[in-house]
């Protein structure tokens, strides 16, 4: 039962109707019939028999046998079932081409509603693939600078996709500065990864500690992306803005507490308990 179920559902996923599938299969079993045998067989209405079997004759899957009354018989499936997945390929591959025009035009579509819309936006962006593609295309269209306050132990591995895809931002000269909310004690275990990070002297890195954290980062003062919820950062749903106020506020904020923010130590690991507040 359980083979047949099967054997249904992937003719169906090769274009087949649940009907055609059962009848084709009823044939493949009883071998040459008439309609009232594959009827009684596969639970299928004899009426439907009679539509079904042209329908899987024009597929090349039946043939009719000159007979009385009629005979159907099955076409041998190694032929017949490779020629439905060829034909389904061939779908598919259609589909992906009128998919990427369908891009291409709904992007255009956006691009003319963006340009029409000038006033300040909120928005909520949730899903993780979609927050990294749009803190992606920020960061590629960042000239001036970027900014971001967050947590390093419960964003590591975020952090580490943003740092990657902003070496190209480093290379046109733009000026990056992460804030980590850091307890003390993990000091020396952070100073261990972000070791190679912290040599290029274009991206600057300072320490705070806080229970309480706010998390956001900032792009040429201009658009912001704000979160609360550090234990799921990145799966969270976000908020984004472009509105002027708001990105002032938020690079102001961060420019304050920049300015007393721990630097990162220039002595060894060992030595990271003498480091000192920045100036």
């Amino acid at each position: 039962m359980l083979k047949t179920e099967k054997s249904i559902k992937t003719l169906i996923q090769l274009g087949l109707t649940i009907n055609q599938a059962k009848a084709y299969l009823t044939l493949i079993k009883l071998g040459p019939s008439n309609a009232k045998e594959v009827s009684k067989t596969s639970n299928i209405a004899q009426q439907d028999i009679y539509r079904v079997m042209p329908e899987l004759q024009k597929l090349g899957l039946v043939e009719k046998l000159v007979a009385s009354p009629n005979l159907f018989r099955a076409s041998s499936p190694d032929q017949t079932l490779s020629v439905l997945l060829k034909r389904k390929e061939k779908e598919n591959s259609i589909l992906h081409e009128e998919t990427i025009k369908l891009v291409e035009l709904l992007k255009q579509d956006a691009e003319i509603g963006t340009n029409e819309q000038n006033t300040s936006q909120f928005s909520i962006i949730s899903g993780k693939k979609t927050i990294m593609m749009r803190s992606g295309k920020a960061i590629k269209k960042a000239n001036d600078s970027i900014c971001v306050l967050t947590p390093w132990k419960n964003s590591a591995k975020n952090t580490q996709h943003f740092l990657t895809i902003s070496k190209q931002a480093l290379n046109r000269q733009v000026k990056i500065r992460f804030i980590f909310y850091l307890p003390e004690k993990e000091i020396e275990a952070f100073l261990r990864m972000m070791r190679h990070l912290t040599e290029d002297a274009r991206f600057k890195v300072r320490l705070i500690s806080t229970d309480k954290p706010v998390i956001f980062s900032v792009f040429d003062a201009e658009q912001v992306f704000f979160s609360t919820q550090a234990e799921s950062l990145g799966n969270a749903p976000i908020l984004w803005s472009n509105n002027t106020n708001f990105a002032a506020l938020a690079q102001n904020y961060f420019d304050m507490i920049w300015e007393v923010a721990l630097e990162i130590p220039k002595s060894t690991p060992e030595k990271t308990t003498s480091t000192s507040n920045a100036s």
